[in-house]
């Protein structure tokens, strides 16, 4: 199973430092009788993107996650 979050902050800085933390918070995060791992790639490669569609606009990271099971 593959989910998103969108890490989302008034400014770039903000949205790294809140990735960081998201990072941090999910990783080998025990789920049911699995755990969250990143997408390894994906993280690697993601690059901040702006929301346009709300004033003020707001910059996003979107991270994605794969859940594992035994």
């Amino acid at each position: 199973m593959t989910a998103q979050t969108q890490c989302v902050a008034a400014n770039e800085e903000s949205v790294y430092e809140l990735a960081d933390l998201v990072r941090t918070t999910l990783t080998n995060h025990p789920v049911g009788d699995g755990v969250i791992l990143p997408d390894t790639n994906q993280q690697a490669s993601a690059r901040i993107l702006v929301d346009g569609s709300v004033t003020p606009a707001r910059p996003y990271l979107p991270l994605h996650w794969t859940l594992t099971t035994q």
